[in-house]
C-alpha cells in the first residue's frame, strides 16, 4: 500500500487523498488531529480493487492546524501529515 501526500498541501476547505493498493483488500482511511482523535473517515472499512484510488475530503469544519491521515488494511498502516490553513 502506498499513500501519497494530500493535494493541495496546505489544504483549504477541501483536499484530495490518493492511495494505491497492490491487490484487492479491505481498507480504512482516517483523518485525525494531533491528539489522535478521528475527525473524518473518508474510507470506512471498504473492500477496494487493486490500483489507484482517491477521495476528496471536506475540511470546512476543521480548525487550521496540523492533521494526520492513515491508510490501514492488511499489513502495516501508512500515515502522512497535512496542514489545514485558510
Amino acid at each position: 500500500m502506498t499513500l501519497a501526500q494530500n493535494h493541495p498541501n496546505p489544504a483549504g476547505l477541501v483536499t484530495t487523498l490518493r492511495f494505491t493498493l497492490p491487490s484487492a483488500r479491505t481498507v480504512t482511511l482516517t483523518v485525525h488531529d494531533v491528539m489522535g482523535r478521528v475527525v473524518a473517515i473518508p474510507v470506512d472499512h471498504e473492500f477496494l480493487p487493486a490500483g489507484s484510488h482517491q477521495r476528496r475530503v471536506d475540511l470546512a469544519r476543521l480548525s487550521d492546524g496540523l492533521y494526520f491521515y492513515t491508510l490501514s488494511g492488511s499489513g502495516p498502516a501508512v500515515t502522512r501529515r497535512m496542514i489545514v490553513a485558510r
